[in-house]
C-alpha cells in the first residue's frame, strides 16, 4: 500500500515531468524556455498544504475532522464534544466490524 507521502511524491513528479516535456519541447523547437513559474507555484502549493497532512496520516491510527459555525466560531459546548466523540465511536465500531 503506498503511503500518503509517496502518493503526494507522485503528484509532484507529475508537475516535474511536465515541466520537463515543456522544456524539451521549447528547445526542440528552438524557443526560449517559457516562464514556469505557475508550475513552481503548484509544486509549492502541494508541499505546504498537503505534506503536513500526509505525514500525519501515515503516521496515525486514527484521524477525525470536524466542521461547521460552531467549530468555526470556537462556540461548541460539551454537548456538541459529547456528540462528535459519540459519532466517532460509532465509526470505529462499524470499521471495526467491518474488518
Amino acid at each position: 500500500m503506498k503511503t500518503a507521502v509517496n502518493q503526494l511524491h507522485e503528484k509532484v513528479a507529475v508537475w516535474t515531468t511536465e515541466i520537463a516535456n515543456i522544456l524539451a519541447l521549447a528547445q526542440k523547437l528552438n524557443l526560449p524556455p517559457p516562464d514556469l513559474q505557475s508550475y513552481h507555484h503548484k509544486i509549492a502549493k502541494l508541499y505546504s498544504e498537503e505534506l503536513d497532512l500526509c505525514y500525519l496520516l501515515d503516521k496515525s491510527d486514527i484521524i477525525f475532522h470536524a466542521n461547521g459555525t460552531a467549530i468555526t466560531d470556537h462556540s461548541f459546548g460539551l454537548s456538541a464534544v459529547n456528540s462528535l466523540f459519540k459519532n466517532i465511536d460509532q465509526q470505529i465500531k462499524r470499521h471495526a466490524l467491518s474488518v
